[in-house]
């Protein structure tokens, strides 16, 4: 009878070890089973195909990000975005495939977007977002020597009459930076008139790229982390609207449940 009791322990003890060494990657497969679920159940309610765009912006997840966009069908998308930001180049490439995408494309921002998660919006013809939802300035970042993070933007408001490398690598970063903002927006505003050349486009959208190439790279609205809720991108000319009251907490939970379904390292 011990014997069989102490058997009995043993694979119980066996099966726990088990369960606590998967419970990672088992949680997070519930977690996709249920955003997936729940994606659909939205995508019935929009009409429209909806792209999750959730987790760190880096070289993993940009090729995904982009096929997914590549492949959505040429009619309206809408695309949820939920980033922390990420890294330059691969913000430049999933914000490309955005611009590029030949349907209206509607983002959608239940909780946060920040830093090069605003480029991903700023791609998109226009935003929803939920009544504390952020978005944030878009000046790139770069490793400090000794450790941490330098704010391009601000180390070259700080040292504007320097040459040094540093500054002149700062500055290098917030061209190619504004350069893909504009590129993306007259993308978008072209897929509304055929074949625009650049120098027909409107003295209000040359303004409001502007505005937001001041505001969002070089500097003017203050601290990188400086959130901006709707009424200020709607002041800075972003074309943000509330998101629907009843849908807003669905999206909001998709996004959380998607994030929740990422490696650590991926959000």
């Amino acid at each position: 009878m011990t014997f069989f009791i102490n058997t009995y322990l043993l694979v119980l003890a066996a099966l726990a070890a088990l369960v606590w060494y998967f419970r990672g990657p088992v949680l997070r497969a519930m977690y996709r089973v249920r955003a997936s679920l729940l994606r659909r159940s939205i995508e019935r309610n929009l009409g429209r195909p909806l792209v999750c765009l959730v987790g760190a912006i880096d070289a993993d997840s940009a090729p995904v990000w982009c096929a997914k966009i590549r492949t959505a069908p040429p009619y309206p998308l809408s695309v949820l975005i939920h980033t922390y930001g990420g890294q330059s180049d691969a913000r430049a490439r999933v914000s490309r495939a955005l611009a590029q995408h030949p349907g209206l494309l509607t983002a959608h921002v239940p909780n946060f977007a920040w830093s090069a998660g605003t480029a991903l919006v700023l791609a998109c013809d226009r935003v929803l977002m939920g009544p504390d939802a952020v978005l944030g300035p878009i000046d790139p970042n770069k490793k400090a020597d000794g450790g941490g993070v330098i704010y391009c933007a601000s180390e070259v408001i700080s040292h504007d009459t320097q040459i040094a490398a540093s500054v002149i690598d700062s500055r290098a970063a917030l061209d190619e930076c504004e350069a893909a903002l504009r590129d993306n927006r007259g993308a978008r505003r072209a897929r509304w008139v055929r074949d625009l050349p650049p120098e027909l486009e409107t003295p209000e959208a040359r303004a409001s790229d502007d505005r937001l190439v001041a505001q969002l790279i070089r500097g003017g609205w203050g601290n990188h982390w400086r959130p901006i809720f709707i009424e200020d991108a709607q002041a800075l000319g972003i074309d943000a609207r509330a998101e629907d009251p009843t849908l807003h907490p669905r999206l909001a939970e998709l996004g959380r449940l998607t994030m929740l379904s990422l490696r650590e390292c991926d959000r």
